[in-house]
């Protein structure tokens, strides 16, 4: 991404409501699968893309269907954050989900064998579900 005075990003401010849990879980999920980090809490940004913008006015709909709010922007950072502040926000959030999606099933069993003899049962438990 280069950096722009003209950088041009969305924000989503929301408020969830407390119950169902499941919106919660939903809509976090919804954001990382866009590339959306948090500035604030409830508030988001993502790079804008017209499929990006789509995607946040459904999940916008969905939050104000199920009860709760929703708001998108369009916004360009002059203090506090930085343009280039947030592209760094958004690259470590994208390097972060490459390497979580990046750990093979074999690789976690391997990692918890030195622990703690207590979760010698559980590691053989997940070792058996991954082999199948």
């Amino acid at each position: 991404m280069k950096s722009t005075s003209s950088s041009k990003w969305l924000l989503l401010i929301h408020q969830v409501p407390s119950k169902p849990d499941y919106l919660r879980v939903r809509v976090g999920r919804r954001l990382r699968q866009l590339g959306a980090v948090p500035i604030k809490n409830s508030i988001y940004v993502v790079p804008e893309t017209p499929s990006v913008r789509s995607a946040l006015s459904d999940l916008a709909e969905e939050i104000q269907e199920r009860g709760g709010e929703a708001v998108i922007c369009r916004a360009a950072f002059l203090g506090g954050l930085t343009d280039g502040a947030v592209e760094d926000l958004v690259r470590a959030a994208r390097d972060a989900s490459t390497k979580r999606s990046s750990v093979r099933p074999g690789d976690a069993p391997r990692a918890c064998a030195g622990d703690e003899p207590f979760r010698t049962a559980r590691v053989a438990e997940r070792r058996a579900r991954w082999a199948a």
